[in-house]
């Protein structure tokens, strides 16, 4: 991966009722960019609250199945300060 990999959040899941679709997909979208890229997983629960990821994803993860059980391993926070988390690391 190049010095110059851009930083993307990937936001999946949330409180609608195609939330397990929304995190399969999102898995799939982290698996891919993070050969390239340096990717931030981000879980909205099911009752709203954000879970950021605490460091990024630089590596691919195993082909669109494995848990974001990892990048979760962060407390649920509210929207407010889940964005101001993300602008802090200038994501």
């Amino acid at each position: 991966m190049s010095r110059a990999a851009s930083r993307i959040a990937v936001v999946m899941g949330g409180i609608s009722v195609e939330r397990e679709v929304s995190l399969r997909t999102g898995l799939c979208v982290v698996s891919r960019l993070a050969a390239r890229h340096r990717v931030k997983p981000v879980v909205i629960e099911a009752d709203g609250r954000w879970r950021v990821a605490r460091g990024y994803t630089e590596s691919p993860e195993p082909p669109c199945g494995a848990g974001p059980s990892s990048w979760s391993a962060a407390e649920p926070l509210p929207i407010l300060e889940a964005l101001q988390l993300l602008i802090a690391d200038r994501v």
